[in-house]
């Protein structure tokens, strides 16, 4: 009985370390893999930093280019209103030219007086001729 007993206990202390075995080979395991999480977690932070460095310059780019838009579209509003007033001048000065010239032949329009009509008490009612 001594002998089955010693077996016994062999046997046990055999299986208890195989569990420690398993175990330690567990732990070795998670250990590799927590420190392979850490390592990949601190590329990501670096990752991270870099683009929110990046973020913050395209930020500056962009408030840069949203300014100059704003100067670019005030300085477009005041060419478009200087065209439209030369264009009003231009086209009241081509209107005034045209009617100058069509209307300088029959000396009527801009610079010359209406012809005044007949006098009708200058008429002469026998021969039709005026008297001045």
């Amino acid at each position: 009985m001594n002998q089955i007993l010693d077996t016994i206990i062999a046997l046990m202390a055999g299986s208890d370390s195989e569990e420690e075995e398993e175990d330690k080979q567990d732990q070795d395991l998670l250990m590799e893999d927590y420190a392979s999480l850490r390592e990949d977690n601190m590329n990501l932070e670096q990752q991270n930093c870099l683009l929110q460095n990046e973020l913050i310059e395209l930020n500056k780019e962009l408030d840069s280019i949203n300014v100059k838009n704003k100067d670019l579209q005030k300085k477009l509003h005041m060419t478009k209103m200087e065209v439209e007033h030369s264009m009003r001048w231009n086209r009241s000065s081509i209107l005034l030219d045209s009617i100058q010239k069509s209307q300088s032949t029959t000396k009527h329009g801009i610079g010359f007086h209406k012809a005044k009509g007949p006098n009708i008490h200058c008429l002469c009612s026998h021969c039709g001729t005026y008297r001045s």
